[in-house]
């Protein structure tokens, strides 16, 4: 029998090598796995549920520390609280989809890769404490943003900011609040990111950009020399 640690050595030190990580859970099944649909949970599901092992995902992720890149998608919301971001401090993307999270901790993540992040895509994320104005603001200040994608992001169930009331499934919002100051704090990063663009020569990204024209950020495009 091989021993655990035997294991783990191996992954760890593979993971510590890597430079960009895209993870994600694929099966969304059972209880809010969907936003507008439900399934009945499959059998690995109702043994293993996806929120009742988010430390054990977090903790594999965490093995990554040298990463330029990051990208987590889950389907049942997580709480990204319980990673630990200590060693992520040469980030260029960080990509998160159907995730929530502590203001202070995103606001962290961004703030420690100031110097080097060229891209933030959110979708689906939920603030479990602050505001988005506070968070978009605060992201003014990345001189290199150069692709910018925010979309039905918003907040878990506290008052006074959370929506509470899903948007049309074909017309999604990229903020979901009543807390209209978010908006103004978007649009301002928006301005930033298209500064941004202009300054290093690149095509401008327009409000349909912004809001439909989704896409994986493009890395030869975001000059990660510079």
């Amino acid at each position: 029998m091989v021993e655990p640690t035997n294991l783990r050595r191996p992954l760890k030190e593979f993971l510590s090598q890597l430079r960009h990580l895209h993870v994600g859970i694929l099966d969304n099944s059972g209880g809010f796995g969907q936003r507008y649909f439900f399934s009945q949970a499959s059998s690995s599901q109702a043994l293993f549920p996806n929120a009742d092992h988010s430390k054990e995902f977090f903790t594999f992720v965490e093995m990554a520390t040298r990463l330029e890149s990051l990208s987590i998608s889950c389907t049942h919301v997580l709480d990204m609280d319980m990673l630990s971001i200590v060693h992520f401090r040469q980030l260029q993307v960080l990509v998160l989809a159907r995730i929530k999270v502590s203001m202070e901790i995103l606001q962290g993540l961004i703030l420690q890769n100031e110097s080097t992040i060229r891209a933030l895509d959110f979708r689906e994320l939920e603030l479990k404490t602050g505001t988005w104005q506070s968070l978009l603001l605060s992201s003014c200040s990345l001189p290199h943003l150069k692709y910018l994608y925010i979309n039905s992001c918003g907040y878990i169930q506290f008052p006074p900011y959370a929506d509470g009331l899903l948007p049309p499934i074909d017309d999604p919002q990229d903020l979901e609040t009543f807390h209209f100051k978010g908006y103004d704090a978007l649009g301002d990063l928006q301005r930033h990111v298209m500064r941004v663009r202009d300054a290093a020569g690149l095509a401008q990204m327009t409000e349909y950009d912004f809001k439909w024209a989704y896409k994986e950020p493009n890395l030869s495009e975001l000059v990660f020399t510079d």
